[in-house]
């Protein structure tokens, strides 16, 4: 198609594609005479690390990891085709600050910045929340607090001396499994599309500009609060780290909001496909329960689509029939597989009103 069709301004790459990944495929189009100049945007819903040569050799010009955001995709378009986007200027508005925000949000915070202002004014504004924050001087205190504490929320300067925060998230990442490791905040003065970018891709979860406003924090606060769950470990399905939460409502509110094509919006046609092909997919799973190989393929795949919509639950479900599919647990995946099909029939029954309603 890039050989024949007329130029093409960028292309988007899934990392996990059938039959080819996107680095050969990527290498293929830097290949083409057409291809050599053309940015390429990655999918993954892998992390990989800082130091995997792949992307570079693969002529790979930035990445984007799932669940998918439209914001963050839109930023990264906009940065590897080198658009400077108009912002409408608004009046700032100063919200109210809610008093009772920690009551209604119980969260465990490590705030880190070595900047003693930095930390008066960070710790002030979380005390007015109703926070009692840890505080930690760089990257190295962080990873020592992680150690002796648990937190739900991590506030990460990312300019800091000794290790800074881009550093500290990579190694949080690679030392606490996903469904151990606190969320990831950056805090970072700079609020340009490559910073974000990189906070993103060092495995930080969110980011907020200084200086820090009680708006903004307590927006970054109450999005992360409603998926860390604190439920007592009683069942099979939350020792498989499986919580009870169906649907991420801020990524189908965005879906919700994001301007229609063709009248008819994104969140309709994403809830459209999704109820479409799903299905297919649940039924290649259990025929090839046997088969961990290609019964993984698909759960990937469901698994791909769940977190664009924002299906947690499925998601998680299908995470947990890859890794066991890996380790052989012939039972495990037997039971999930029993339990993805009912997960998916109550999901259904939320999406569907969902659907009726953006018609």
């Amino acid at each position: 198609m890039i050989s024949n069709s007329p130029a093409f301004d960028a292309a988007i790459l899934d990392l996990q594609l059938p039959g080819k990944d996107g680095f050969a495929l990527a290498k293929e189009i830097r290949a083409l005479p057409r291809g050599q100049s053309l940015p390429l945007l990655l999918l993954s819903s892998i992390r990989l690390r800082g130091d995997d040569p792949r992307p570079t050799q693969a002529g790979i010009s930035i990445f984007v990891y799932k669940p998918i955001r439209p914001t963050q995709l839109l930023d990264a378009l906009y940065r590897i085709m080198s658009i400077q986007p108009l912002r409408e200027k608004k009046a700032p508005v100063s919200p109210a600050m809610d008093a009772n925000f920690a009551a209604k949000y119980p969260l465990r915070l490590l705030l880190a910045d070595d900047n003693p202002i930095n930390q008066k004014v960070g710790l002030s504004v979380l005390q007015k929340l109703g926070y009692r924050a840890d505080m930690a001087n760089n990257g190295l205190e962080v990873l020592k607090a992680l150690e002796q504490k648990v937190y739900d929320i991590v506030l990460l300067d990312v300019q800091m001396p000794e290790m800074d925060g881009l550093e500290a998230a990579r190694r949080i990442c690679q030392q606490w499994p996903e469904a151990r490791r606190p969320r990831i905040i950056a805090m970072t003065g700079n609020a340009l599309l490559g910073d974000r970018e990189k906070c993103l891709e060092a495995g930080m979860d969110d980011y907020i500009s200084k200086p820090v406003r009680i708006g903004e924090l307590q927006a970054a606060l109450e999005r992360w609060a409603g998926r860390i769950t604190k439920k007592p470990d009683t069942s099979f399905f939350t020792r498989q780290g499986i919580t009870g939460t169906l649907l991420d409502q801020t990524l189908i509110a965005e879906l919700r909001a994001m301007p229609p094509a063709g009248g008819v919006t994104m969140l309709k046609e994403l809830i459209d496909l999704f109820l479409e092909h799903a299905p297919e997919r649940i039924d290649q799973i259990n025929q090839f329960l046997n088969d961990p190989h290609k019964m993984a393929f698909h759960a990937h795949a469901l698994k791909s689509m769940s977190l664009n919509l924002g299906a947690n639950r499925i998601a998680q479900i299908c995470q947990k029939l890859e890794e066991m599919a890996h380790s052989g647990n012939e039972e495990g995946i037997a039971r999930l597989a029993q339990e993805l099909e009912r997960t998916f029939r109550v999901t259904t029954a939320e999406l569907i009103p969902m659907q009726q309603k953006e018609n």
